[in-house]
């Protein structure tokens, strides 16, 4: 953990904006043309496969701030949330890569860029003031976004000259 991990306060009202994933998911589902979706899964996927062998190699966990004095509502929250998210697949954040793969289409559906992105950025914030994730599990999840476009768009570009 880093000196910068540790300056980020544990804000518990984050923890709304960090499962906002699953209703802008649910939004891209029922938004995007056909093939776009589908393309979008694709993605979705590819960033699992590149996750899967730190999750297995490397594993981390992030120690899980104590949430007994929060309301029921967030303990509620929380609760559900630490059951999905397996404690020991920090590294490279899949939260962070899946948001950054569903906001960069819905950007290429006609979402303006600014909303997109900035959205992708505020859920990149909210596993870290949510205490789900180090800033280099956010990086990491970003990279693994970025490495998922240069690998699809090189199999489209190559699929597309033959």
């Amino acid at each position: 953990m880093t000196q910068l991990d540790v300056a980020i306060p544990f804000i518990p009202e984050w923890i709304w904006i960090y499962v906002s994933i699953l209703p802008i998911f649910l939004y891209a589902a029922l938004t995007l043309q056909k093939e776009l979706f589908h393309s979008t899964l694709k993605r979705v996927v590819v960033a699992h496969f590149l996750s899967y062998p730190f999750f297995f190699l490397l594993p981390s966990n992030y120690p899980r701030p104590s949430i007994e004095h929060l309301s029921a509502f967030y303990n509620w929250g929380y609760g559900v949330m630490h059951t999905i998210d397996n404690v020991n697949n920090t590294f490279p954040s899949l939260h962070v890569s899946i948001t950054w793969v569903i906001c960069h289409m819905l950007k290429r559906n006609g979402m303006r860029g600014w909303m997109a992105y900035g959205y992708a950025v505020i859920i990149s914030a909210s596993t870290l003031f949510t205490k789900q994730h180090y800033v280099v599990d956010v990086l990491g999840g970003v990279l693994i976004f970025l490495v998922t476009l240069t690998l699809i768009n090189f199999k489209q570009k190559t699929i597309h000259e033959t």
